[in-house]
């Protein structure tokens, strides 16, 4: 039995009202799988991880004092946010490019797989997630990603985008930061809608009446140290602004913003 893969985690044991989790941190794949048969170049494109958001979710967590969960390897050896049996949970291709080393893959392959790498990451978030949830009746939770600016024949606008399902709260405080303070173009389920789902978020928070989305920032804007810092502190912002909101408003008031 091989050991399993533990994800990284900051702040462990912060007592504050949120949890970022970072699906896609790291392009590391473990030498006993041979890099899938990929060359590094490969490895180090935006297939392989969320380029620049493991730097973005470490400054957050220094500044901001969040505990922070980030799946330790690469989404092309398992896709932590993906339903087990989605075949994209552990793609045999991936914007054009075949994955070799994951082509014909017998049932026990892929529950190893999954039990090396996969669990370990969720049962960590639920393990934090049930602590806080004893302190504090509902949380943020944000899924931090980024994205790349074309796939395929799609050409992605903007800086940034959010995904969300059930509640749409923490998606408007970003999109209005984002918007209104800072000066940028982001918009509500964009490029990827939430209501097709998201395995991460809906898994974790479904009908708990947390604030919970994902965030995809353009991998373009997180090129340079400058730029991390910017969306770092950025995320400081929204974080605060969305904490204050769940320690001031009511499960239905959060719900219904009517109210």
């Amino acid at each position: 039995m091989r050991p399993q893969a533990p994800p990284e985690v900051l702040n462990e044991t912060s007592d504050k009202p949120c949890i970022l989790v970072v699906d896609h941190a790291s392009n590391h794949i473990p030498s006993d799988y041979a890099g899938l048969g990929l060359s590094d170049d490969v490895l180090s494109k935006h297939i392989a991880f969320d380029i620049g958001i493991a730097a973005v979710a470490r400054q957050v967590a220094l500044q901001a004092g969040v505990a922070t969960i980030m799946a330790p390897c690469s989404r092309l050896l398992v896709d932590p946010n993906r339903w087990t049996e989605d075949l994209g949970c552990i793609p045999e291709i991936s914007d054009g490019i075949r994955i070799e080393g994951n082509e014909a893959l017998c049932t026990g392959s892929r529950a190893a797989r999954l039990e090396r790498f996969f669990w370990p990451y969720h049962e960590r978030i639920g393990t934090i997630l049930a602590r806080l949830t004893r302190q504090h009746p509902r949380i943020v939770f944000l899924g931090l990603h980024s994205c790349t600016r074309v796939l395929g024949d799609m050409h992605r606008t903007g800086d940034a985008g959010t995904f969300w399902n059930e509640n749409e709260t923490l998606s408007r405080i970003i999109v209005d930061r984002l918007t209104n303070r800072f000066g940028l173009k982001a918009r509500g389920n964009y490029p990827y809608d939430g209501k097709d789902g998201s395995f991460t978020i809906d898994y974790h928070t479904w009908g708990q009446g947390h604030l919970a989305c994902g965030l995809e920032i353009l991998n373009d804007r997180l090129q340079t140290p400058e730029q991390i810092a910017q969306w770092s502190e950025r995320l400081c912002d929204i974080l605060h602004t969305a904490m204050a909101e769940v320690k001031v408003n009511t499960p239905d008031r959060l719900a219904n913003p009517a109210l």
